[in-house]
């Protein structure tokens, strides 16, 4: 009599889906896919670097990433100001405010009192490094422009 070897299975890594096409007794069947169209020509990388994300109660972008794409360290010295709803941030030794210790934007109260932002707000922030500018959109301003641009398509406005 041989033996075999007992099988075992890493249960975390089984899924319901896994579990239906294997039982046993059943036919396995390739899982049925959505039809997609086909994808967009590749027009290379973007210069911009952008992401989402929140503004703490003290005006701190909580994401540090877009400052790092920009290689501003911490104390370097900023411009803030805004136009059309948008907080653009440019490097300058003359700039009023500066990079936190720990490598955060902050956003004075007044541009967020003007951008209506509230803690726990979300942003998205694109990082423009060969023009050196660093632009804040509040997502109700990025909600409007997609609306407006669906409704050209001739989707629902």
């Amino acid at each position: 009599m041989t033996e075999t070897p007992e099988q075992t299975y890493d249960t975390g890594r089984l899924t319901a889906q896994w579990l239906l096409h294997h039982a046993p007794g059943s036919t396995p069947t390739a899982p049925r896919r959505l039809p997609l169209p086909p994808p967009m020509p590749f027009t290379g990388d973007t210069e911009t670097f952008f992401t989402i994300t929140t503004v703490d109660n003290r005006g701190r972008l909580a994401g540090r990433s877009p400052v790092r794409q920009m290689d501003w360290p911490p104390g370097q010295r900023l411009d803030l100001t805004a136009r059309q709803g948008i907080v653009a941030a440019v490097a300058r030794p003359s700039g009023r405010w500066t990079v936190t210790s720990q490598g955060h934007l902050r956003l004075p109260q007044g541009l967020r009192h003007h951008l209506r932002l509230r803690p726990g707000g979300r942003v998205l922030v694109a990082a423009h490094r060969t023009d050196g500018i660093l632009l804040v959109h509040p997502l109700d301003l990025l909600d409007a422009l997609l609306t407006a641009h669906v409704g050209k398509l001739g989707g629902a406005p």
